[in-house]
């Protein structure tokens, strides 16, 4: 029980910037989409997993053409 608080706890601490920018752009209207195994992308925040990531989180259409 303590072995899954501490790795939860350190997750959330070491990946805090990105947590808050998913958040963030959560909040906007952005949404989770599976991608499958890719590599990512460098400039992109992201929490990888074997050093790629499985799931990209991207505004929907009509949000992005709202912006423009």
């Amino acid at each position: 029980m303590i072995v899954l608080f501490l790795t939860t706890v350190l997750f959330g601490f070491a990946n805090q910037e990105a947590l808050n920018t998913f958040k963030a752009e959560q909040d906007a209207g952005a949404e989770w989409h599976y991608v499958g195994k890719t590599v990512p992308d460098p400039q992109a925040k992201s929490i990888r997993w074997d050093g790629h990531i499985y799931y990209k989180l991207k505004m929907p259409v009509e949000k992005t053409e709202e912006v423009k």
